[in-house]
């Protein structure tokens, strides 16, 4: 019976010995190593991953940099990750049944940047945004390329703290403190250290700005009060737009972009970098569009009253165009040190903007139709 019993087992064992073999044999591999492309340094867990319906889950390189990996017969891909290093991915990798495939994953290093960007407070000296004396929220050349906007205003609406109210399909008005109104001024802006707006009105009109998208390099906003830093009329926060150099970014760039409300902008830049001491920069925008429509109270009671008139015959095309030409000179070592030289100009051919006359009512901006709002109620222009 013990002599039975133990030449079952021998059986049973001799039988799954040659299942597994044939199913080992039909196995193939993955093997590779795992170096750093520029000096050849083995690179220690990086995250190998299998693509292409393979049953492996992936594995970490050693500390020589080795892995494998144990595949059905078939084509697959390898992706590598590391922090620190660029994404690598290898394609078309054929695994034979019992045969190994032997490859090599070489990473491009990638310096990881902390805190890189530079802010313009303490009276016009650059420095990091950690340690700026005041909370700076900054929006990048990067992330305004990624934005489709009608005005400068549509980069920040999203900031924590700022409040902007849309007016028109491309005019509105922007606080960090205080209430939000149609005339809000409070917010003091600046476009490469210079007053951007109306100071004797202290008006902040957008759309009004010659400056184009493709010249901005960075936008700054301090949200609280910055008198000590930027200078009078900055209690209720900073704006502050800084452009491009046509030394640092010579070159040609066009833009062009459209939406609903038969919206179209068309926007280009041409900057010419004569020597690393000599640069001019011309640009350029056109919009155009159908406002939002709005029946004023006010204004029908008014045209039934006075019927013949053109009270609230309101035109909702909107339109303007604008340039600007920069000359940079650098006759220092330093480059922070420019003589800039720069005028632009900015038209509204056609806009409906709020503004006040003696009905209290918004008038047309429009130079050809002084009196749209009425006999005797001319808006000054």
């Amino acid at each position: 019976m013990r002599h039975r019993y133990t030449g079952s087992l021998g059986i049973l064992f001799t039988a799954l010995l040659a299942v597994t073999v044939p199913v080992q044999a039909q196995q193939g591999s993955i093997s590779g190593q795992v170096t750093d492309q520029a000096t050849g340094q083995l690179l220690t867990q990086a995250q190998i991953q299998v693509l292409g319906g393979g049953t492996s889950d992936g594995t970490l390189s050693d500390a020589q940099g080795n892995f494998t990996l144990s595949m059905a017969p078939g084509s697959y891909s390898i992706v590598a990750v590391l922090l620190g290093y660029e994404t690598e991915r290898i394609d078309g990798i054929s695994v034979s049944a019992g045969a190994a495939a032997e490859i090599g994953i070489a990473m491009t290093s990638t310096a990881l940047a902390l805190d890189p960007v530079n802010v313009t407070v303490s009276r016009g000296q650059e420095e990091r945004t950690l340690a700026a004396p005041a909370h700076v929220s900054v929006i990048t050349a990067d992330q305004i390329a990624q934005i489709a906007a009608t005005s400068v205003a549509d980069y920040v609406k999203t900031m924590p703290g700022v409040d902007v109210a849309k007016t028109g399909i491309n005019q509105s008005n922007t606080v960090t403190r205080g209430f939000n109104n149609v005339f809000s001024g409070s917010l003091l802006v600046l476009t490469d250290h210079r007053y951007a707006r109306l100071p004797s009105l202290r008006l902040n009109n957008y759309n009004l700005l010659p400056t184009t998208s493709l010249d901005i390099e960075r936008i700054e906003v301090v949200l609280g009060p910055a008198a000590a830093l930027y200078g009078p009329n900055s209690a209720n926060g900073v704006m502050h737009i800084i452009t491009t150099s046509p030394i640092d970014r010579p070159g040609s760039t066009m833009s062009l972009s459209g939406g609903n409300r038969g919206m179209a902008q068309g926007t280009f830049r041409q900057a010419w970098a004569f020597s690393d001491k000599v640069g001019l920069k011309v640009s350029g925008t056109y919009f155009r569009g159908n406002d939002f429509e709005y029946t004023d109270p006010v204004e029908a009671a008014a045209a039934a009253a006075a019927p013949g008139t053109i009270i609230g015959d309101r035109d909702y095309f909107s339109s303007h165009y604008g340039g600007e030409a920069r000359l940079d000179i650098r006759p220092w070592d330093d480059p922070s040190d420019n003589i800039i030289v720069t005028g632009g100009l900015k038209t509204l051919g056609n806009s409906i903007e709020p503004t006040l006359n003696a009905s209290m009512t918004p008038c047309k901006l429009n130079r050809a139709d002084r009196n749209w709002c009425g006999p005797g109620k001319e808006l000054d222009l």
